[in-house]
């Protein structure tokens, strides 16, 4: 349905949110529908409430229309949009990487609250993907020198430009971590939020996550779903310098075994999290 030119903020916003509730849930609907008027014409959710009077021209209307056929089709507002929020900022991202989740917000600022008041310390983050984990870090720890890995060459492109954006100083390379090597206590903080939906899991997930986010960053067989936490804390265990520390997002159906497996590979300091919705979600290990 086409949008009606429309005078006011917020009656273009009722429009809009309104061809989005037969698919969304209203509260859905309209989140998506502020983040999509900020988005693509700047309008903010402030001036929709001052009822502020609008101009909208023919190729903006063209453009929301187009933005609202893409969210009729459950693609991410964040890629019609091209960006996702993170820890308060804005991060680039497309099909090649994953949006951004709140959880992962945890984690950072854990890792981040723990580690700031270091000075001359040296993170990798494995599976970077936008590289939200390691260039958020960096700008709120600043004593941290961080290094980000992913395999996707695409990924790394994306997170190359969100580090120059936000002026953050991480160095970003390709490396398969299945195959590749870390030097001897390079590090004094390794972190991965690697892929850990398990295949079984898929009929779980929403088409939007599904049709949409890199399956290569999200999803792992269920014949092995503990495959990238082995291989990282076996290679952590001697890439961390004495009392470095390693950290994971996992599966809230894993913590136990995450637990377990740190324990069985020697780390100290084992120390289990949940995030906000009380689930299992992140895992500490110290080495030493």
């Amino acid at each position: 349905m086409p949008i009606p030119s429309i005078t006011s903020a917020d009656k273009l916003f009722t429009e809009v949110a309104n061809q989005l509730i037969p698919l969304y849930e209203v509260n859905e609907a309209q989140s998506i529908t502020d983040y999509l008027l900020e988005g693509a014409l700047g309008i903010t959710g402030k001036e929709r409430l001052a009822k502020k009077p609008l101009e909208v021209s023919d190729f903006d209307l063209d453009v929301l229309e187009e933005a609202v056929k893409r969210l009729k089709n459950q693609e991410p507002v964040q890629h019609v949009v091209g960006y996702g929020w993170f820890y308060g900022r804005k991060f680039q991202v497309n099909k090649n990487v994953l949006i951004p989740r709140p959880e992962t917000e945890e984690l950072v600022h854990w890792i981040a609250n723990s580690h700031k008041s270091g000075s001359d310390l040296n993170l990798l983050d494995i599976g970077s993907g936008s590289g939200c984990i390691p260039i958020t870090i960096s700008l709120e720890a600043p004593g941290l020198q961080c290094e980000g890995w992913d395999i996707s060459e695409v990924a790394l492109e994306i997170a190359r430009e969100n580090a120059i954006k936000l002026e953050a100083n991480v160095l970003f390379k390709r490396a398969n971590i299945l195959e590749a090597t870390i030097d001897d206590e390079t590090f004094d903080v390794i972190v991965s939020n690697p892929p850990y939906v398990r295949d079984s899991e898929k009929p779980l997930m929403s088409k939007n996550v599904l049709a949409f986010d890199p399956s290569l960053a999200l999803f792992v067989g269920d014949n092995d779903p503990l495959i990238f936490y082995k291989r990282i804390a076996t290679l952590a265990k001697t890439g961390l310098k004495q009392e470095g520390w390693l950290y994971f997002e996992i599966n809230e159906a894993f913590g136990p075994e995450m637990k377990d497996l740190l324990d069985s590979l020697g780390y100290s300091q084992i120390e289990l999290r949940q995030d906000i919705n009380g689930k299992d979600r992140m895992v500490r290990g110290r080495v030493g």
